[in-house]
């Protein structure tokens, strides 16, 4: 599990990591730290958010 703090032009400036393994959690944080998202907005002013985002691992191979 891994929090992305989302700036208001849908940037991820910081990550924090609660829970996964290496390697796949530092890919997974390169990966979303290149990731666009679209700002939240209030009032249709955008603010900066923390996004939850859950590490699911690949199923295993027979």
């Amino acid at each position: 599990m891994i929090n992305a703090h989302v700036t208001v032009r849908g940037d991820v400036d910081a990550v924090d990591v609660y829970a996964g393994s290496e390697p796949m959690v530092s890919q997974v944080v390169k990966a979303v730290c290149r990731w666009k998202y679209e700002p939240a907005t209030l009032d249709g002013s955008p603010f900066p958010v923390w996004k939850a985002i859950r590490i699911e691992p690949p199923p295993e191979r027979p």
